[in-house]
């Protein structure tokens, strides 16, 4: 579990589920629940201290890669998510320390004042806020988008801000594609069948309606029976219109296809990366890994391009691929270099088989 350390005023806090008291403070009305998803606390027997809160935040960074004068090499970022003008000073003090900062823009507040200057390609000194110019000129900065946010992008974001500190593996950009490509395929097959629910309820409901309006002048209806049936006749085609605009208006069927031809493209990248065919077959050693990072990238922003941005996807299936070790089957660990035949048994002929599984289900 990774460790994760809350620096707070006592005063302010009570224990999570715990509403009638605060830790230090009976007026539980105006404290918060601490977050149970932290490892340690620091508590300061302060209540409205802010400044000595943001002191200690520092000093424990500090004590973290700094400990006993030795260099421990733990990694530090600071992560700016909206912010007021508090917020502000904490982030020109990360500057100052030099720690990296990453800002997700999208979120309002400081963080999309200093996207904003960031963007700017014609930036000078005339920047009004003193402490956003020393931002902007003197931090290490990297600029996120809200809707691009998921796990793979959250990886790569930490390799680029710290050089590949804090992240091993040689491999790191290759299991970012199988990561990908899982969670491609994971949310294609979810919205696949939410497409196909939404056309066979559509399709049921349907030939329920022509069946009702049809066999009507048959049934020996009087009575109350009569307006019941043809309340039912009258809701049933106004629930399919709600039905086919929900559908229209999420086009589930669109986006599957979008992320189905998305997974296929990473998973071609993948293969060629390891065959060191195709644009590898003329890049330097060195580069090849930029180079896949770039490709899956490219493919990465072109789905943001579409309107699978609008929704989340779930990353249950990068979590799933990095439990399984990336290992595809018994034979193919999913990221060792292929030889030509490796490629034709774990590749082409696994393709062909899917090629003839489809063409046996359409017709």
């Amino acid at each position: 579990k990774v460790p994760l350390v809350g620096v707070v005023g006592n005063g302010l806090t009570n224990w999570p589920g715990d509403t009638e008291t605060a830790a230090g403070n009976k007026d539980s009305a105006t404290t918060i629940s601490l977050e149970q998803n932290h490892t340690h606390y620091v508590m300061l027997d302060t209540k409205y201290d802010r400044r000595a809160v943001q002191r200690m935040r520092f000093e424990c960074a500090k004590a973290l890669i700094d400990h006993g004068g030795q260099n421990t090499g733990i990694p530090v970022v600071a992560i700016v998510v909206n912010g007021q003008e508090d917020e502000l000073e904490e982030i020109l003090l990360c500057v100052r320390r030099g720690f990296p900062v990453a800002i997700v823009r999208g979120t309002g507040g400081v963080a999309d004042r200093i996207a904003s200057q960031i963007d700017n390609p014609e930036l000078d000194d005339n920047i009004p806020d003193e402490k956003i110019m020393e931002i902007v000129k003197e931090g290490i900065l990297e600029v996120i988008d809200l809707k691009e946010i998921e796990g793979v992008v959250i990886r790569d974001l930490v390799k680029r801000l710290f050089g590949g500190g804090g992240v091993t593996g040689e491999n790191l950009n290759l299991q970012l594609a199988w990561e990908m490509r899982a969670v491609y395929r994971a949310n294609h097959s979810s919205l696949y069948w939410q497409a196909i629910a939404f056309r066979d309820i559509v399709l049921v409901l349907g030939v329920i309606i022509t069946t009702m309006v049809c066999i009507q002048p048959l049934l020996a209806l009087s009575g109350s029976v009569v307006d019941i049936y043809q309340v039912i006749v009258i809701v049933l085609p106004i629930l399919v219109s709600v039905l086919v605009a929900i559908d229209s208006r999420f086009a589930f069927g669109s986006k599957a296809k979008i992320l189905e031809s998305a997974g296929e493209s990473v998973e071609s990248e993948i293969y060629v990366f390891r065959t060191g065919m195709g644009s590898y077959l003329t890049t330097a050693l060195d580069k090849k890994n930029d180079l896949l990072a770039e490709k899956v990238k490219t493919i990465r922003m072109n789905v943001m391009g579409t309107s699978v941005a609008e929704g989340s996807l779930t990353q249950t299936a990068a979590d799933q691929i990095k439990d399984r070790n990336y290992i595809v089957n018994d034979l193919d660990n999913g990221l060792s270099k292929m030889a030509p035949e490796d490629y034709i048994q774990w590749r082409l002929i696994k393709l062909m088989k899917k090629y003839e599984r489809d063409a046996y289900h359409q017709n």
